[in-house]
């Protein structure tokens, strides 16, 4: 079996399940706990503040076996470990969809296809991308 990690957005809704899906992702044998504070888009607002005091408090109190990670625009306040200390941005944050999307997150709209050159040329290209857009900001 390969390893596999769980991720749940964190929102008014789930924050209060995280004990059942951490028992989940013990049960099931899981390699992490991905913890991902709902971020802002079209169709939803941010983590709200009472629900991120909730999750600071859980995580603080958290005593189980699967090893918790957070997503880098989520991780401040957040006492979990660092799966990728030595790796930032696309490098330890890239997220492949459903679709074959390659994203520099998982709520990340830019993307690139992965397409029958793999999932590097994929990186190539969205790293191209990123730098662009940087570039155009400054």
């Amino acid at each position: 079996m390969s390893p596999f990690g769980i991720n749940v957005v964190v929102n008014e809704r789930t924050v209060a399940e995280l004990d059942a899906i951490s028992e989940l992702a013990q049960k099931v044998g899981a390699s992490e706990l991905l913890l991902l504070p709902q971020q802002a888009t079209t169709a939803v607002t941010s983590m709200n503040e009472l629900v991120g005091r909730a999750l600071q408090e859980w995580v603080s109190n958290y005593r189980g076996k699967v090893p918790l990670t957070v997503s880098q625009a989520g991780a401040t306040g957040l006492p979990t470990c660092d799966p990728l200390p030595n790796e930032q941005g696309l490098q330890a944050y890239a997220h492949i969809d459903a679709s074959g999307m390659l994203r520099a997150s998982s709520y990340s709209p830019a993307g690139a296809k992965i397409g029958g050159a793999g999932v590097l040329s994929a990186l190539k290209q969205l790293r191209s991308t990123f730098e662009i857009k940087l570039e155009t900001q400054s």
